[in-house]
């Protein structure tokens, strides 16, 4: 999950984010772009992808890179 910044807390800013996740044959994160949502939220939200852990994409048993979205959702408290 992404560390919701304090100054963006403060401010109240909320809203989905929405995160272009390219994965290589082991399930490890190539990239991550935050494509959508609050501007000061992209880091943040692209860091978590990149701590994430996923497991392989596969085709026909063969690993392969994958492509997918992440949204967090982040609500002012």
């Amino acid at each position: 999950m992404p560390v919701y910044p304090s100054v963006d807390r403060l401010r109240k800013t909320q809203g989905l984010v929405t995160v272009e996740v390219t994965l290589d044959e082991e399930g490890k994160v190539i990239s991550a772009n935050a494509i959508d949502g609050p501007s000061t939220l992209h880091n943040v939200s692209e860091e978590a992808v990149r701590r994430s852990k996923f497991k392989p994409a596969t085709v026909n048993n063969q690993a392969v890179k994958a492509k997918g979205i992440i949204t967090y959702n982040f609500k002012a408290p």
